[in-house]
């Protein structure tokens, strides 16, 4: 059992909010606390670094912040696409509807769900997250955020989140069955501006991504490898993907693609 996290509710709790609170824990395998003082005060008499708290929204408490899921730009993303937009990173991944994603790092789910929006009703997206708080705090929010897009939040709904490790996922799959493996690792290299991420980095685990994690990406891919990095880490060249021609940007797409037709 975890010791660093419990869950609890809000106070006055709703039926429900107890409900999935008691599911959460058990899921997680930590303790299940009823709500009876402040969350930074039962921190202190817990001792513990973390509480989830359910309510109308799932909150966990870390550090003396708060995350909770939103899908951040994906909104806006979406609704240019709609618009009749282009997306950069759909555009560079050759994605098409009906196709299949495997998002190795899901983080807060703002790519997958841009994915998911893309690949349509009939396609597939699978985000996998090796932090299992985090993992909770997406999948949960996957199904009960709401937006003013139907097509958002149909999107949202599609998406599947796995917990685990990519690479002992990806070594589980056949050869050739996705047709899109996708990489976004944590940045090795933070700027000052990123405050929105600070959460976000408290609970991901910061293990650079590995040459035995592109190679296994590179086997059960059918159309591309994405990785997604600042242009200057020197992460492209470290792990075999070609050097982007564009280097302005904080951050920028290389891929690999796996059949010739479809190469840049």
């Amino acid at each position: 059992m975890d010791d660093s996290l419990v869950v609890t509710t809000v106070p006055n709790p709703s039926e429900a909010q107890v409900r999935q609170a008691m599911r959460l824990a058990q899921e997680l395998h930590v303790r299940y606390v009823p709500r009876k003082t402040t969350v930074r005060k039962m921190r202190r008499q817990l001792r513990v670094d973390q509480i989830l708290v359910a309510g109308e929204r799932l909150t966990l408490f870390v550090e003396d912040q708060e995350v909770f899921f939103h899908p951040s730009m994906a909104l806006v993303r979406v609704k240019r696409m709609l618009a009749g937009d282009t997306d950069v990173l759909i555009e560079k991944s050759g994605l098409q509807r009906g196709d299949s994603v495997l998002d190795c790092t899901l983080g807060m789910g703002a790519d997958a769900i841009v994915f998911a929006h893309a690949a349509g009703p009939h396609g597939k997206v699978v985000g996998i997250e090796r932090s299992p708080v985090l993992a909770v705090l997406v999948r949960e929010g996957l199904c009960t955020w709401k937006s003013d897009v139907p097509e958002f939040d149909q999107a949202m709904r599609r998406v599947q989140v796995r917990t685990g490790d990519h690479l002992d996922s990806m070594r589980a799959l056949p050869d050739q069955s996705v047709d899109v493996v996708y990489f976004d690792p944590m940045f090795r290299v933070t700027v000052a501006d990123a405050h929105s991420f600070q959460p976000v980095r408290l609970l991901s685990v910061p293990d650079p991504l590995s040459p035995e994690a592109v190679q296994e990406a590179k086997r059960i891919a059918r159309k591309s490898v994405v990785l997604k990095e600042r242009p200057s880490s020197g992460e492209f060249e470290r792990l075999g993907f070609p050097q982007p021609l564009r280097r302005s940007r904080s951050f920028t797409y290389s891929v690999i693609r796996l059949r010739e037709e479809e190469s840049q």
